[in-house]
């Protein structure tokens, strides 16, 4: 009975400690890289905007994109409605932002990836991250200026997501 019990305790602990990482304590940043790596030709990534728009970040323009978890979160966020609250987003969701100069090439990504409930409280449990035009990651985690920006802006109630106007979706 004891030795049953050893191996159920096991079992149980290889089961928490293994995985995905896509679970209740999120991706790792390994694999948000990886994932991040193909978010224009995977198929799991949906872009919500119709054409490049100007955004408060220092492109000339972007495009967002979403992973499958999080579309039609992302889709109920209009950031005219100052009033609009909206749940969190599923654990696992990532949203690119494409940055784009003047001639529509990418310069550089950047990326929130919703991690599981209580991971990092402070960023509204999101990983924040920048890339290079090449998709290698510049910095990743708690990046306290992405963070900084989006509680200024208000946006803990939409859940730290700005989100794309009705107007300029697909």
């Amino acid at each position: 009975m004891r030795r049953n019990l050893g191996m159920v305790m096991a079992a149980l602990v290889a089961s928490a400690c293994s995985g995905s990482g896509s679970g209740a304590a999120g991706p790792t940043e390994a694999e948000i890289v990886d994932r991040v790596g193909s978010f224009d030709t995977s198929g799991d990534f949906t872009q919500i905007n119709a054409m490049p728009f100007q955004s408060m970040h220092a492109a000339a323009k972007v495009n967002v994109w979403v992973s499958s978890e999080g579309v039609d979160t992302y889709l109920s966020i209009d950031p005219n409605d100052t009033s609009a609250h909206v749940d969190a987003f599923p654990t696992g969701t990532l949203v690119v932002k494409e940055m784009l100069d003047d001639t529509g090439a990418r310069i550089g990504l950047t990326v929130m990836a919703k991690g599981g409930e209580g991971g990092s409280p402070d960023a509204g449990d999101w990983w924040w991250g920048r890339f290079g035009a090449d998709g290698a990651l510049v910095q990743g985690g708690a990046v306290q200026f992405c963070i900084d920006c989006h509680r200024l802006n208000g946006l803990e109630r939409t859940d730290w997501v700005r989100g794309v106007p009705p107007d300029q979706r697909m």
